[in-house]
C-alpha cells in the first residue's frame, strides 16, 4: 500500500509534534517582587502623617467646611433686622450657658460639634472674623495707609476718571494700559511685601483659634422645630 504525502506528514506530526507546533515559552513571573517598590523616607513620612488621627480630623473638618460653605453663610435665611436681632439673641443665650460646655470624647464627636456649631453660631463667628479684621487693621497704621493709598488710586483711575480716559501727570499721559501696568505691580507689592498677606494670615489664624475652640467645647445643638417656625413667622 502506497502512502500519500499527507499520510507521511501526519505520521511525522504524531511522532514529533514539537517540530511542527510553535508553543510559546512560558514566562516565569516572580509574584513576590511584582509591583513592590522599596519604601523611601518620603513614603514613610507621608504614610505616618496620613495615619495620624489628629491630621485626619483637621483635614476632614476643613473638607466639610469647604463643601458646605453656603450653609455657613452668616446671613443665610436673614432678611430683616428683626430676624437678625432674634438670631443674635438666640446665639447669645446658647453661648453663655456654662453647663453646655465639655471636652469631646473622641474625634467623631469633635467633628459633629464643629459642624453643628459653625452652622448654628454663624452670625457670632462671622462677627468674630469682622472684629479681628478691623482690630488688626486699626492697630497697623502703616498697613492702613497703604490700603487707603492703593484703594484711592484704583478708584481715581477707574471710577472717577474712567478706565478709558487718559490721565495727565506732569508731562506724562497715562492711558488704560499704563494704568494697569502701574496698579497691578503696586497692588502685588503691597500684598506681598507691604504686610497685607501677613495681615490676612493672622486674621485667619486668630479667628480660627477662637471659632474652632468654641465650636469644639460647646455641646452639639440639636435643631428645634419651634425655633424654625418662629424664624418663618418673623419673615
Amino acid at each position: 500500500m502506497v502512502s500519500t504525502k499527507s499520510d507521511i506528514y501526519a505520521a511525522e506530526v504524531l511522532t514529533s509534534p514539537q517540530e511542527f507546533i510553535d508553543v510559546p515559552e512560558a514566562k516565569v513571573v516572580d509574584s513576590g517582587n511584582q509591583g513592590v517598590s522599596e519604601p523611601s523616607e518620603t513614603d514613610g513620612f507621608l504614610g505616618s502623617l496620613q495615619q495620624d488621627a489628629r491630621v485626619q480630623g483637621v483635614l476632614s473638618v476643613t473638607k466639610v467646611l469647604f463643601q458646605n460653605a453656603s450653609k455657613y453663610n452668616p446671613l443665610q435665611g436673614i432678611s430683616s433686622s428683626t430676624q437678625l436681632s432674634g438670631r443674635i439673641r438666640k446665639e447669645a443665650i446658647a453661648c453663655v450657658n456654662p453647663t453646655e460646655y465639655s471636652k469631646p470624647q473622641n474625634r467623631e464627636e469633635w467633628m459633629a460639634r464643629v459642624r453643628s456649631n459653625v452652622g448654628f453660631f454663624r452670625v457670632s463667628y462671622g462677627a468674630t472674623v469682622i472684629f479681628f479684621l478691623f482690630y488688626f487693621l486699626l492697630t497697623s497704621p502703616l498697613l492702613l495707609c497703604e490700603l487707603l493709598t492703593v484703594a484711592g488710586l484704583w478708584v481715581y483711575f477707574f471710577q472717577i476718571k474712567g478706565a478709558d480716559e487718559v490721565v495727565s501727570i506732569g508731562q506724562y499721559n497715562i492711558g488704560q494700559k499704563e494704568k494697569y501696568l502701574i496698579m497691578v505691580p503696586l497692588t502685588a507689592f503691597v500684598c506681598i511685601f507691604g504686610g497685607l498677606l501677613t495681615y490676612f494670615i493672622w486674621v485667619a489664624f486668630v479667628s480660627s483659634f477662637f471659632i474652632v475652640g468654641h465650636a469644639s467645647f460647646r455641646k452639639k445643638i440639636e435643631a428645634n422645630p419651634l425655633d424654625e417656625l418662629a424664624d418663618v413667622d418673623n419673615v
